[in-house]
């Protein structure tokens, strides 16, 4: 018969103390739940509601395990001077998608002419720094383009991008999402 070592007493009293512990520390700790990319286990919060679809079912944000593309979302602007701004349309032309790690992606916005827009990708990592992602001047027609490599230890998944621009008083972002393979 093999005795019991002290780490194995130990052990077996650290389970003890689980199995008693209350079920709120059972629920898994994923970081889906930071993204919001999986159900809540307390209700404190809407699957989807950042962007992140991966383990969402069905929703007002998400469909497939996917955002919900709406195509165009003009956001108001917020207020300028204490009254509110006129919103200014940014309509997506086209995106990159899927696209694997180390691969280039590519973004077009349709905008109102000399708009000055900015870009903002968001990983799981955070907001993205490469090096194509710099504020825009739309051209004489309107349209704003930007392109930028996946680093190569991109985490895939579907990833959320933010377009904003403005003119004057106006303002107006696009929000859509990618997604890498």
């Amino acid at each position: 018969m093999q005795r019991w070592s002290w780490r194995s007493g130990f052990l077996f009293a650290l389970l003890l103390v689980g199995l008693g512990a209350p079920p709120s520390l059972w629920a898994h700790r994923s970081g889906c739940h930071r993204w919001h990319s999986c159900p809540s286990d307390t209700g404190s919060y809407v699957c989807g509601g950042l962007g992140y679809c991966s383990q969402c079912p069905d929703n007002q944000h998400c469909q497939g395990g996917q955002p919900r593309l709406t195509g165009q979302q003009t956001l108001p602007s917020s207020e300028l001077s204490g009254t509110q701004a006129e919103s200014l349309p940014v309509k997506l032309v086209s995106l990159t998608s899927p696209v694997r790690p180390g691969g280039d992606a590519a973004l077009t916005i349709q905008t109102v002419p000399n708009a000055t827009c900015t870009i903002t990708v968001r990983y799981k990592s955070g907001p993205s720094t490469a090096k194509g992602l710099v504020p825009k001047t739309s051209d004489s027609q309107g349209r704003a383009s930007w392109t930028w490599v996946i680093g190569s230890r991109t985490t895939p998944g579907t990833w959320p991008i933010s377009v904003t621009c403005s003119v004057g008083e106006r303002l107006g972002t696009l929000r859509t999402s990618f997604v890498v393979h």
